[in-house]
């Protein structure tokens, strides 16, 4: 179980290394929130980047 967790953190990485902003939907929920402030998926891209 911890390989597969290392697994996906490692794509997960992968995807924000790439920019890939078009998969970084099977890491992050839509409903994601920072310090209790919803950003939604969309707002979550563009804090990271």
């Amino acid at each position: 179980m911890i390989r597969q967790l290392a697994d996906i953190y490692r794509a997960y990485l992968d995807c924000l290394n790439r920019q890939a902003w078009d998969e970084l939907g099977r890491f992050v929920d839509n409903e994601v929130q920072h310090n209790g402030l919803l950003l939604r998926l969309s707002g979550y891209r563009k804090k990271c980047w």
